[in-house]
């Protein structure tokens, strides 16, 4: 679930607002009304086809419930056939943290890290009651904050007269915008430096794209300082003092940068943070796990369920692409697209040799923005032709609940170890290094009784 953009839906007609798409000689012109109702519906027949239930209400986790964006739901509704019910990022939040900690009084600070701004809403929480107190609006720590200050400062490193040559010049424009994307969502450590795409060629001259670990630093650091600024000044006007929140949640991609959380962290000492509801996880980007599971109460609660009837939560992950094996005449699906996580399903494999004694078999699934195929895995097993009655086998790809990929084949088997083979090597090699440190040691003494008696003469 994802915030819908108030920026864009207050500055534009949703339903009438065109985006035109240019490939090669094709023109396709979309509106954004066309782009959810064709979402949503790929969606909904992904998780009907999956679970074998009928999907009767969708909750779309909102910033803000202007009347244009309840309108535009409102009508989205009815083209889809299904009820879309908007909840608050805000609530999902409480929701969240009111699942794991009840029967308390509490004063809790909200910050979601969002792409357009940074929401920040101060909480009562009393036994699962809140109140909503102060809250605001703050740009300078957004996502798009991040990644124009990356672009900006990726011209500055050029002279002006390149600057003004590459204004207007796409390539470099596209190129520029991609790295400072794949910084904002770089996997493991999001201020890793780039690996590819660093130079772009202008005539005879090289200029640099990439960005390193202490230009992300910087540019990091002083959108941290600017948004620090707008927060204190917005809590010393609601005269809440910084230090009286007792518990902090946060969300939203830009939380994951390690210089926004170890910020958070010093700036509320005092504070905890529920494990649960604190998603600083650098190797996922993005993590909403706080927005989900407030949802998924607030979706319980619609379907008539009492908090004390929500012992735990369960997510159901699914497949994002086709899982393959590569055969002697293509690539055959094993594990279908949008299949729940963990799965298993077997195929037939047919083998190319008679008596065949080993089997390769390759994994591997679709790319996302191809018809090619990427490999994910090999893996190797020994047959025995004994216990093949045809020239076939089973292959058995399971995909665990961590997204781990393992295989299994009938008829393979593990080579038996003969044990006392192993001894006995074990043993002959015991006397080999034994015999190698003795004779290294006896030269070495030899060497230096030669070397004692020529100093005599």
């Amino acid at each position: 679930m994802r915030d819908l953009g108030v920026t864009e839906f207050a500055t534009t007609d949703a339903n009438n607002s065109i985006w035109h798409i240019l490939i090669g000689e094709t023109n396709v012109k979309l509106s954004l009304f066309d782009v959810y109702d064709d979402f949503l519906t790929t969606l909904l027949e992904k998780i009907e086809s999956s679970l074998n239930k009928n999907v009767a209400k969708v909750v779309m986790v909102v910033t803000s419930k202007e009347k244009l964006i309840l309108d535009f739901l409102s009508s989205l509704s009815e083209r889809i056939g299904v009820a879309l019910e908007p909840v608050l990022s805000s609530t999902c939040m409480c929701l969240s943290y009111g699942f794991y900690d009840d029967c308390v009084r509490k004063s809790l600070l909200l910050l979601d890290f969002g792409w357009e701004s940074t929401r920040v809403q101060v909480i009562d929480h009393s036994n699962n009651t809140y109140c909503f107190g102060p809250s605001c609006s703050c740009d300078s720590l957004s996502g798009r904050a991040l990644f124009t200050g990356l672009c900006e400062a990726i011209d500055d490193q050029m002279s002006k007269e390149n600057r003004q040559l590459l204004k207007s010049n796409y390539a470099f424009q596209n190129k520029k915008q991609i790295n400072a994307y794949q910084c904002l969502n770089h996997t493991k450590n999001i201020i890793m430096l780039q690996k590819a795409d660093k130079v772009y060629r202008l005539k005879d001259y090289q200029v640099h794209v990439g960005i390193s670990s202490s230009l992300f630093k910087r540019v990091a650091l002083s959108a941290i300082e600017a948004f620090n600024s707008a927060l204190r000044g917005f809590l010393d006007e609601s005269s809440i003092p910084i230090d009286s929140f007792d518990d902090v949640l946060i969300s939203g991609g830009v939380a994951n940068c390690n210089y926004v959380y170890d910020y958070i962290r010093s700036t509320f000492r005092n504070t905890f943070f529920p494990d649960l509801l604190t998603i600083y996880n650098p190797n996922n980007n993005a993590n909403e796990s706080v927005i989900v599971n407030g949802a998924a109460v607030q979706c319980a609660a619609w379907m008539g369920y009492s908090m004390k009837d929500l012992q735990s939560l369960l997510f159901i992950d699914l497949l994002p692409h086709d899982i393959f094996i590569k055969t002697e005449t293509g690539y055959e699906i094993v594990i279908p697209k949008g299949a729940s996580v963990p799965s298993r399903r077997t195929v037939e494999f047919v083998l190319t040799e008679e008596n065949q004694t080993s089997l390769s078999v390759e994994i591997f699934r679709n790319a996302s923005t191809s018809d090619d195929y990427v490999k994910i895995g090999e893996f190797e097993f020994t047959l025995n032709p004994e216990e093949l009655p045809d020239s076939s086998v089973g292959i058995t790809i399971t995909v665990a609940e961590n997204g781990g990929i393992s295989a299994e084949c009938t008829g393979a088997y593990e080579p038996e170890v003969n044990i006392m083979n192993v001894i006995i090597l074990s043993l002959a090699l015991l006397v080999l290094v034994i015999a190698y440190l003795f004779l290294k040691f006896y030269f070495r003494e030899t060497r230096l009784l030669l070397g004692e008696n020529r100093s005599l003469f």
